[in-house]
Formats: C-alpha cells, structure tokens, sequence
C-alpha cells in the first residue's frame, strides 16, 4: 500500500512539476519572442551541463548560482540580456530536461557485471 501510494505522489508530483515549468516557458516565450527564447534557452542549457560535468565540489543551489553566472557570461557575448529570474527560470527548465534524459536513457543502459577497476 506505501509503494502505491509513493508511486502516486510521484506521478502527481512529476506532472505538476511539468505543468509549471512548461506555463514558465510559455511565460517567457509570450514576452522575449521565439527567437529570442530559443538562444536563450539553448545558452542555459549549455550552462547547466558544463556546471553539471566540472563543478563537483557544489550541489543544489550553489550549482544554480554557478550556471546562471555562466549563463550571463555567455549572453554577454551570444545571447539575449535577462533578468536572475528568467535565467533561472531557463536553468530550471534545462536540469528538468537532463533529469528527464537521464531516467530515460539510464534504465535501458546495458550495465557491465565485471565494472573496471
């Protein structure tokens, strides 16, 4: 009865979560323009997985802060100008989409028996 019900908050949880970041993005979309949007959100996305590959030694929101500062570097010299907020707000949207990947892709990996030393 308690992995049912786990499994539920899960579901409902994840949808939620969904829900909010696609009305965010379509927040940030009415406002900066497709165009504009697209860049911006492919800066973030490039941001948070560098962070996420060569920042070890931080999690959570030092993880955050690192990516934005990263994201307005490289707006500085690609991209559109932003607000903290909307960076975030991009950031956000990026990790759930890594995080989507990753559950996605993980369960179906072949894992070796005898891992390298």
């Amino acid at each position: 009865m308690d992995d049912v019900l786990f499994r539920v908050i899960v579901s409902v949880v994840g949808t939620l979560v969904t829900t909010v970041l696609t009305l965010l993005g379509l927040y940030l979309q009415q406002k900066m323009g497709g165009e504009k949007l697209g860049k911006a959100y492919s800066i973030a996305a490039t941001a948070v997985e560098c962070v996420e590959q060569f920042v070890v030694d931080a999690h959570g929101e030092a993880k955050m802060q690192a990516a934005i500062r990263y994201m307005k570097n490289l707006a500085t010299r690609y991209g559109p100008k932003l607000t903290d907020d909307q960076w975030r707000i991009l950031g956000e949207q990026a990790v759930f989409a890594m995080n989507q990947a990753v559950e996605y892709v993980l369960p179906s990996a072949p894992v070796a028996d005898n891992p390298p030393a």
